[in-house]
């Protein structure tokens, strides 16, 4: 993918789609092949480096996996506590990208007190509050409505337009067909190109 690009990732169930965002992200190893992110070969990446190179690849997953016991505001701040920004820092990125994600007001909500759509959104929010490069997304519209996911997908383009390179693995061909995007599809371990 260049620089800025979003795409698609489709292929059936069990095709490979959530494995290659993990080996992209780095969240798992290759056993054997190349790959290469930003310039960067992760497969040299010692464990050590994994954490640097992670600070530039914002991840949003079909569950959201929020904190149950903290409040938005927290759950969206971690990625920038674990890399030591200042509080006021914080607090600025924080109230930015939950509001990009229109869910300001709900900063000092529980994750229980949201919605299906809202807790994706926040996960969104969290995925880009460090400004990543890169952002993954695994089947991120699978648990909404048609409307929601369409929304969840213009978030996704909003972020995109503004620098940040996105791929997203997907079922959901109507919905991609929407947007005037590259799709890669992975079938029977062999990726091809389609789409526009």
């Amino acid at each position: 993918m260049e620089d800025g690009e979003m795409a698609f990732l489709t292929g059936h169930s069990g095709a490979g789609k959530s494995t290659l965002l993990k080996l992209i992200g780095a969240l798992e190893r290759p056993t054997f092949g190349q790959i290469t992110v930003n310039s960067q070969n992760l497969i040299k990446l010692t464990r050590k480096e994994i954490p640097a190179f992670r600070r530039n690849v914002g991840i949003v997953l079909q569950n959201p996996h929020l904190i149950a016991e903290q409040t938005v505001f927290e759950n969206v701040a971690l990625p920038l506590i674990i890399e030591g920004y200042q509080l006021a820092e914080i607090g600025k990125r924080v109230r930015a990208s939950l509001d990009k994600v229109g869910l300001l007001a709900k900063e000092n909500c529980l994750p229980e007190e949201l919605s299906t759509g809202e807790a994706q959104r926040i996960s969104l929010a969290r995925a880009v509050v460090h400004k990543p490069l890169l952002l993954l997304a695994d089947e991120p519209t699978g648990n909404l409505d048609p409307d929601l996911s369409l929304e969840i997908m213009r978030l996704f383009k909003d972020f995109n337009l503004v620098g940040t390179t996105v791929l997203i693995a997907t079922h959901d061909v109507e919905l991609i067909s929407q947007f005037n995007c590259r799709t890669l599809h992975i079938e029977q371990g062999e990726l091809y190109e389609g789409g526009s």
